[in-house]
């Protein structure tokens, strides 16, 4: 998070503060990117911070409009994490969230915890400590496909581990009409399976476009052809 310069995702004095959150030993189940979720998983990490600007010309010029959108939005996720999967659930945010309808507001940190990060602060690298330092089973709800970490991890092992990590931690939310579906993690590495005594399950591209975020889930199942004929032949003789 430090990195070579401190100041390229924070401050130092706003890194103390956060170690000093981390510190307090809580817990969480889940740990939600809030602006990310807010947006539909849409933007880039500038295209955030321009919506910090945007959020508050809104406010001033046109009242709680799409602000109150995305708030209800990520109440929407909060709320199916917090009471009807009965996790613990912390919110990783950004200060002009203070902009939004205050009893939305209320209601998130009524069901979340929430820290929230200047706005002109890299929000990742708190979303990514505060899920590792809150255990293994902790689960990152985000659509960042995270790339910029990756890269930064120059090596080689560590990159894979982290992307071992994400696949089998992050989730994805989804909307279809205003409905919220959750998008787990596979739960079977993306790798063959099996033996020649027991056969294969083996990942395969079908050809089917899929969105950044999806993992495919097509498998072929393989079994020996003599296995397949004395099984039968044994079934036969019953």
């Amino acid at each position: 998070m430090k990195g070579s310069d401190v100041f390229l995702n924070t401050t130092p004095k706003e890194l103390s503060a956060f170690e000093n959150f981390l510190r307090k030993g809580e817990l969480y189940d889940v740990v939600l990117d809030g602006l990310n979720v807010a947006m539909h998983g849409r933007g880039t990490v500038k295209e955030r911070a321009m919506l910090v600007v945007l959020d508050g010309l809104n406010v001033a010029m046109h009242g709680r409009g799409t602000v109150k959108e995305r708030a209800m939005l990520l109440l929407k996720a909060v709320d199916h994490y917090a009471t009807v999967e009965r996790k613990r659930v912390l919110v990783i945010g950004r200060k002009h969230m203070a902009w939004w309808p205050k009893k939305i507001m209320t209601t998130i940190r009524s069901m979340a915890t929430c820290y929230f990060t200047e706005d002109m602060s890299e929000d990742d690298p708190f979303l990514l400590c505060a899920a590792v330092a809150s255990g293994k089973q902790t689960v990152v709800v985000s659509r960042d496909l995270l790339r910029n970490h990756k890269f930064k991890l120059v090596s080689v092992g560590l990159n894979s581990i982290f992307q071992k990590w994400q696949r089998s931690r992050q989730e994805v939310l989804t909307w279809h009409h205003g409905e919220m579906s959750v998008l787990k993690p596979p739960e079977h590495r993306l790798t063959a399976h099996g033996s020649d005594t027991e056969g294969w399950h083996i990942p395969y591209d079908n050809g089917v476009e899929l969105q950044p975020y999806e993992i495919p889930n097509t498998w072929l199942c393989i079994r020996m052809k003599v296995d397949i004929e004395r099984k039968l032949s044994h079934s036969t003789d019953r």
